[in-house]
């Protein structure tokens, strides 16, 4: 009797002792490809640090001062409140303020061009596209080649390069060529 009990304690020992050493394969199996996987990441990482695309947008893009050149009395104090806040540095305040007279104005390629520059010294490339886009398409706006610079540079930073050769094809800018090569380099 007392070799059947040792027999099943040493039996069922050996179970788990079988099972565990599955489970810990598994497991071991899970911290390998884990390892992997951070190595391969990390690899990457360090690959991309030693060979970097050099950042096109903050390269070639300048803060409009003079958004004044186009002023219109049309809009009021509300329209000088939201170019106060652009100049001074109070983006979104200006992108707000643009919105608002936009409702009331909403055919003025002053103001859409505002709101995409306002966007664009945010660094945010969508709505940037989306108010520049119309301007740069529109061919009775004074502002028309100027869109196109800054939407060549919104879509830069959107990472849309063939959109931003295309429009910047198109600019009048002085620097549109060269940045054009450098995004054909890359």
């Amino acid at each position: 009797m007392i070799k059947k009990l040792k027999a099943e304690k040493v039996t069922a020992f050996v179970k788990r002792t079988t099972l565990l050493m599955r489970v810990s394969k598994g497991v071991l199996r899970g911290i390998v490809t884990f390892l992997v996987i951070v190595a391969f990441i990390n690899s990457m990482w360090l690959l991309s640090s030693w060979y970097k695309v050099p950042d096109l947008f903050s390269k070639y893009f300048e803060v409009e001062n003079d958004l004044t050149v186009h002023p219109s009395t049309e809009y009021g104090s509300l329209f000088e409140r939201a170019i106060t806040a652009y100049q001074a540095e109070k983006y979104n305040d200006a992108i707000n303020l643009g919105r608002t007279i936009l409702e009331q104005y909403p055919r003025s390629d002053t103001l859409k061009y505002f709101l995409g520059a306002s966007h664009l010294a945010l660094g945010q490339a969508k709505p940037a596209v989306y108010y520049l886009r119309e301007v740069a398409n529109d061919s009775n706006s004074p502002l028309r080649l100027r869109a196109k610079w800054n939407l060549g540079l919104a879509y830069v930073l959107e990472g849309d390069r063939t959109s931003a050769i295309t429009t910047l094809e198109k600019s009048n800018h002085p620097r549109a060529q060269e940045l054009i090569n450098s995004l054909s380099e890359h």
